[in-house]
């Protein structure tokens, strides 16, 4: 794992003092002296393990760079290729049934995204991927908006694929630049995107049993509120990949794309793990069900806690 993180220190141009090794976070005997000469030293042990189980894990930060962002879409092209050729169209989105989780490993691991992105940490989602086993179900979300991209299937028919507009911040932190999909909002799919997952139920139906819940659970300010992916999650078979093909707008001008669409496609990973608890008990009981050991890099924690993003390790 040390050996790792100097790799990617060293690929991003960082120093030590940026990018903070895992060495201060193993869990086991790496330290940085004999215990002998440790009289008075604290080990702070910097890992955790995180329950992916009813979660949704995105990717809303991303390299600012055309290169990175084209070798993903290479990355993505080849794995839809790869998929097989039975499908299915819902909705104008494509969907492929029960692929093998080491399929779905590869390319979570091969997809770049911030090496410090703490919370979308795609050598640790690969691995417990690949721990897990699971079938997976993938969805490539077709969007409203131009310009298209043209992918191409197994078989080699080709369809077109719509973008999903966003509203985007641009940023620069440290040597890094990033882009910061929906701002600090730290979401990539539309709420309620995890619905093309389901395969049993009915949005009635899901939406009757959201209603029929407590107000605490359900309701702010008296009012009940859409349904959330992290509900929608229970009704899931099995986990799901979506991915997303994005047209990035700034902020303050929305009719002005961030990347000129021939250069590359702006794509966006989500990561739906169902869970089979109830979801009152899930709400207040922090039992873990599927773990996923993730090892803190704790200058990037500070990094992302300076940026003000709204998620922390502790909602996992």
């Amino acid at each position: 794992a040390l050996k790792l993180e100097v790799l990617r220190m060293n690929r991003n141009e960082l120093t030590p003092m940026e990018f903070g090794y895992k060495i201060q976070g193993h869990p086991d005997a790496l330290i940085p002296t004999a215990r002998a000469k440790m009289k008075n030293a604290k080990l702070d042990l910097k890992y955790a393990e995180i329950d992916v189980a009813g979660h949704l894990i995105e990717c809303p930060r991303l390299h600012d760079n055309i290169d990175v962002m084209k070798t993903n879409q290479d990355y993505t092209e080849k794995f839809i290729k790869g998929l097989g050729e039975e499908r299915l169209e819902k909705n104008g989105d494509w969907i492929f049934r029960k692929v093998a989780a080491e399929k779905i490993a590869d390319y979570v691991q091969s997809f770049k995204t911030l090496e410090w992105h703490y919370y979308f940490d795609s050598v640790a989602l690969a691995d417990g991927i690949r721990e897990h086993n699971d079938q997976w179900n993938v969805c490539i979300k077709n969007g409203p908006q131009k310009p298209d991209w043209e992918i191409t299937f197994a078989d080699g028919k080709q369809e077109i694929i719509g973008a999903q507009k966003r509203k985007s911040l641009r940023t620069k932190n440290g040597k890094y630049s990033i882009i910061k999909v929906s701002g600090s909002k730290v979401k990539v799919g539309a709420g309620g995107c995890t619905l093309v997952g389901v395969e049993k139920d009915s949005f009635e139906k899901i939406k009757c049993d959201w209603e029929n819940l407590p107000p605490e659970f359900n309701s702010k300010n008296g009012k009940i509120k859409n349904v959330p992916d992290e509900f929608i999650l229970h009704y899931l078979d099995h986990p799901l990949l979506i991915i997303h093909y994005l047209q990035l707008t700034d902020e303050d001008n929305n009719e002005k794309p961030m990347f000129d669409d021939t250069e590359c496609k702006v794509l966006a990973l989500s990561l739906a793990f169902p869970t089979k608890q109830d979801y009152k008990e899930q709400k207040t009981n922090k039992m873990k069900q599927k773990k996923i050991r993730v090892y803190l890099n704790t200058v990037a924690q500070q990094l992302a806690d300076e940026e003000g993003d709204d998620i922390l390790y502790e909602d996992l």
